[in-house]
């Protein structure tokens, strides 16, 4: 089995400058990779009406028996807040990570996070950590976007949380679709878009003109578990490949994967 992706063309659509890393990664193994981000990251600063309340949660990050960063962009850009009052993690306050990028910054940051067991990585994974299952009189803070899923902090109110927020960044929606990805979608030259959330995938959708839409919607896409899943299928996308997580590892290996059973089938069985 070959664990490359010579010949292949993937639509990358995470934000920058996180998209650089899996898109340098996928041309090491043979692919062309169209970098076109379906979002843009925004770090909130301090002329946004939020900055005074972000300022009064970071002073009291000691006070939490639990902070969970929630992705990548949450690290970087809720680091760049806490730095100022926080040269050091507060010891004693715990850190957990969603997701293999997010440990492996904070990691880089010289943080020690705790991570769900096994390959999924994503919230329903974490909240299966024995530390996170009676949390009566316990302070959580999430770090995440504006507007981000309210799941993690219902589940974790319900098992009898005091949860906070910090909200460090802003997603906003790309407007503009570049000519390649445009004549890419018309040729049907793009095998893989990767999406790496629910909110991705219904801006793809809306980035391409209504007359692609068949076209696009017949693309190979790879999103992050079967939540996401349920929503390219609600969009209309047909061909949905379901990576273990959203980490750049499981969406390589999944493209790897189906890139090889179509390699065996176009070859008449050759491999099985």
């Amino acid at each position: 089995m070959s664990h490359r992706l010579d010949g292949v063309v993937i639509w990358h659509t995470r934000p920058l400058p996180a998209a650089r890393y899996l898109a340098q990664r996928c041309r090491d193994l043979g692919a062309e990779v169209i970098t076109a981000p379906a979002l843009t990251i925004r770090a909130l600063g301090e002329g946004d009406p939020r900055w005074p309340q972000m300022q009064a949660t970071l002073r009291q990050l000691h006070s939490y028996d639990h902070t969970i960063f929630v992705s990548g962009n949450a690290v970087q850009h809720g680091l760049a807040c806490m730095r100022s009052a926080w040269p050091a993690w507060p010891p004693r306050t715990p850190c957990y990570a969603i997701g293999p990028t997010t440990a492996r910054l904070l990691a880089a940051a010289g943080i020690e996070a705790r991570q769900a067991a096994g390959p999924r990585m994503n919230s329903e994974a974490l909240l299966e950590l024995p530390a996170l299952q009676a949390l009566a009189g316990q302070r959580v803070l999430i770090v995440r976007g504006v507007g981000g899923r309210g799941w993690l902090a219902q589940v974790l109110t319900a098992r009898g949380a005091s949860v906070d927020y910090l909200e460090v960044y802003r997603r906003e929606k790309s407007d503009t679709l570049p000519e390649q990805v445009s004549v890419g979608i018309v040729n049907g030259t793009i095998d893989f878009i990767t999406a790496s959330s629910g909110e991705t995938v219904e801006n793809i959708v809306e980035l391409v003109d209504d007359d692609l839409h068949p076209r696009l919607l017949g693309v190979k896409i790879v999103v992050p578990g079967a939540r996401v899943a349920a929503i390219a299928r609600r969009c209309g996308f047909c061909r949905i490949i379901e990576a273990t997580n959203a980490g750049d590892d499981a969406v390589i290996a999944s493209m790897v994967t189906v890139t090889n059973q179509l390699l065996v089938n176009n070859n008449g069985g050759r491999g099985a």
